[in-house]
């Protein structure tokens, strides 16, 4: 039950209120069990150095339309696997903070054209397209659709950037079919 809860929220855009609804619990129960979920998932490997960074950013509504915040994302551009994010503005300070967890001194960091790149990144190792930064696109563009809360309406709001960083945790360990075929397995056999 709680399995197949966390697959609704994390992977399949169902809100909090709708799996109260569809399980007869209270949302607080619900948001317990995404909380545990969430605080079992393993962070990035640090031990993996990846050779190609891709980094971009998108927009999300925090406590109404009038507080933007930007997430920051970066991604191994082989993998596609997440490998560190920060929110905050659209800023170059954002952006540097973002760089210092990713940077191995070493990595090639692909992104589009945006300024601050240019300002922020070394000119060496940084190289600019929209064509090759379609994995990193692909996967916002993933979070966009799957996810309810990141859905581009104007009455899509977080109230919190605490669960917001709970949703991302939960929605990249799923993207992992090992970890989304455990989660499933109690589900599966039950229908088997």
């Amino acid at each position: 039950l709680k399995s197949f809860a966390i697959v609704l929220y994390g992977f399949c855009g169902v809100s909090m209120g709708n799996i109260a609804r569809l399980f007869k619990v209270s949302t607080v129960a619900v948001l317990k069990w995404v909380k545990s979920a969430a605080a079992q998932i393993n962070p990035p490997d640090k031990a993996k150095k990846p050779e190609i960074v891709m980094i971009d950013k998108f927009w999300h509504f925090v406590n109404g339309k009038k507080n933007t915040i930007w997430l920051w994302r970066a991604i191994d551009g082989i993998s596609r696997a997440p490998i560190g994010r920060h929110m905050g503005t659209r800023s170059d300070a954002c952006l540097r903070e973002l760089v210092q967890k990713v940077d191995t001194g070493k990595c090639s960091f692909v992104t589009d054209e945006w300024g601050g790149f240019y300002r922020v990144l070394p000119e060496e190792r940084h190289f600019v397209g929209k064509d090759l930064t379609f994995p990193i696109e692909a996967t916002n563009s993933d979070i966009r659709h799957r996810v309810a809360r990141f859905h581009r309406r104007s009455k899509v709001t977080s109230r919190s950037l605490a669960m917001v960083n709970v949703l991302l945790d939960i929605f990249h360990h799923l993207q992992s079919k090992e970890n989304l075929e455990k989660l499933l397995k109690p589900i599966l056999s039950f229908f088997s």
